[in-house]
């Protein structure tokens, strides 16, 4: 794991409070928030760096446009009654934590040795829906990649709505591209990219933010973050979406090139993965998420999307 902020001991957990509902809720911010403010300036949440890119792209007008939109949010909550813009704040502050956890959790080689993520430009985490990209490589020396859009809320239409913009860029045949990507021996954009969503329920990520912050100091913790089931869980959501995508993009036989591409991509992905989830399936389980929303929603979306294609 990486060293750069101080984490909690492995005995110092955050304060514990009567087993009521609101003291529940305060103790899942309490843990997040400090998990916040560990990850404010680590790798987890240092994504690409736009202005390494100047030499590519007009730079300034991107951010620019990254700007405005935050201003746009920063609007939206000014409108919002007190309660509706803490709950809004403290979803996004729940999201930017899962992504770092699962940052770390393919540093600490959840999906194996040849996986690596790299967290998104602003840019492409905005405008384009991408939170983190997933890079696989093949024994030939090649890389396949997977966007990867994160979920953590549950009730607001959230998982619904990305999955339509994910089908609607297949439709247009405009499937995602991430502008700002930069990797070993590769600077500049990816095209023709399978966007998936990943998620779990709010209560699953303060857990798992629980055990990471104790995994620098406590080797039992760091165990079991390497060896969570959430792994598994986030690589079915990945492999069954890719299956589904492929499957919508191809369903009319259309024959076009660019639809043509996606679904190779597509293809060669799973060639990829589907034996990672295999020897995953040997050792783990998820039988602990059957009742996650967030989860459920997205096996939703997989099933509507498999409707789709008959």
């Amino acid at each position: 794991m990486h060293q750069e902020s101080p984490r909690r001991s492995g005995t110092e957990r955050p304060r514990e409070l009567p087993q009521t509902e609101d003291h529940k809720k305060v103790e899942r911010v309490d843990t997040i928030q400090f998990a916040h403010e560990v990850m404010k300036n680590s790798p987890q949440v240092q994504g690409v760096e736009m202005r390494d890119f100047s030499t590519l792209y007009d730079v300034a007008r991107d951010e620019k446009k990254v700007a405005t939109f935050k201003q746009r949010f920063a609007q939206d909550l000014d409108r919002m009654r007190p309660a509706e813009r803490q709950a809004s704040i403290e979803a996004k502050m729940m999201a930017d934590v899962f992504e770092g956890l699962v940052y770390s959790g393919i540093k600490e080689k959840w999906f194996g040795d040849k996986v690596i993520a790299v967290r998104t430009a602003p840019f492409d985490d905005i405008l384009n829906g991408v939170d983190l990209v997933i890079e696989i490589g093949n024994a030939a020396g090649g890389k396949q990649h997977v966007a990867l859009a994160i979920d953590v809320s549950f009730g607001v239409k959230s998982v619904p709505n990305k999955f339509r913009g994910i089908l609607e860029k297949i439709d247009e045949n405009k499937p995602t591209e991430v502008k700002y990507f930069q990797t070993k021996g590769f600077k500049g954009m990816l095209t023709n990219v399978p966007r998936t969503v990943v998620g779990v329920e709010r209560d699953a990520v303060e857990k798992l933010a629980g055990l990471w912050l104790s995994t620098e100091a406590d080797a039992a913790s760091r165990k079991q973050f390497q060896e969570h089931a959430i792994q598994l869980l986030i690589l079915e959501q990945i492999v069954a979406q890719l299956e589904v995508f492929a499957d919508y993009a191809n369903r009319d036989n259309a024959g076009d090139g660019e639809r043509e591409e996606y679904v190779t991509m597509c293809d060669q992905t799973l060639e990829l993965l589907r034996p990672i989830l295999e020897k995953k399936q040997e050792t783990l389980s998820i039988a602990e998420f059957k009742h996650d929303r967030v989860h459920k929603e997205i096996v939703e979306g997989i099933e509507a999307t498999r409707d789709a294609t008959k």
